[in-house]
């Protein structure tokens, strides 16, 4: 029974088509369909050319508790595809280490998604469980940042990235730049930027630090993040 259904349409257009539960989910099998729409409190992000992300429940006959949620993205919501599915290995990660749970996710220009996400596995290192991943232009999934992570500072410092948090409706540049904060090891807060949504090889990609965060602007984060579900 379809109960609930999403509005879609290009920001600020009017509304032209809506998802329903019980619709079939692209990238799963037949029978597995979009449920409990009301799982998630911003299931919806579009980016300023119209394209979207969406993070959805699922259930059907190959759905159990371990791949019962997915990220989904495109150009419109026509053209979804399926980005990532908890249970899937998380690219750039050990072997065993799965995607547990999907935070906000975004979508770039052209339709590629971009989602943090919480990881789980037998040997997970507690202090490395989350992270960041884009699709970049070679169609695959890739990591942009992990928590836990070393990364070096313009002043030559090396430090460890002890958070990585993304914002869907800031953190999304038109060309595919993935821009994020971090709490780092010293007691600092950072801005980031990578590069590696943007380029063909993503053995070529950049990591940028962009800027120390302040106080103020910290609080406007946790503030955010007091929001997320």
């Amino acid at each position: 029974v379809q109960t609930c259904a999403l509005p879609i349409s290009s920001p600020g257009g009017p509304l032209a088509l809506d998802l329903r539960e019980g619709q079939h989910a692209p990238g799963t099998v037949a029978g597995d369909v979009w449920n409990d729409f009301n799982k998630f409190t911003v299931p919806v992000t579009y980016s300023r050319s119209g394209s979207l992300a969406l993070r959805l429940e699922l259930s059907g006959p190959d759905v159990g508790s371990n791949n019962d949620n997915g990220v989904w993205a495109g150009n419109n919501a026509s053209q979804l595809h399926l980005v990532a599915r908890e249970g899937d290995a998380a690219p750039g990660t050990e072997p065993g280490t799965v995607f547990s749970q999907f935070d906000l996710a975004g979508a770039t220009t052209d339709g590629r998604g971009v989602f943090e996400a919480i990881l789980s596995g037998t040997n997970l290192d507690p202090n490395r469980n989350s992270g960041i991943w884009a699709e970049g232009l070679d169609g695959a999934l890739h990591l942009i940042a992990r928590r836990g992570e070393s990364v070096e500072l313009p002043s030559g410092e090396i430090t460890q990235l002890t958070s990585v948090e993304f914002d869907p409706e800031f953190g999304v540049g038109g060309l595919g730049y993935i821009a994020f904060d971090s709490n780092l090891a010293d007691g600092r807060r950072g801005a980031f930027v990578s590069s590696l949504a943007t380029v063909p090889e993503a053995s070529s990609f950049v990591l940028s630090f962009l800027a120390f965060i302040t106080t103020a602007a910290s609080a406007v984060v946790r503030r955010r993040n007091a929001f997320r579900p």
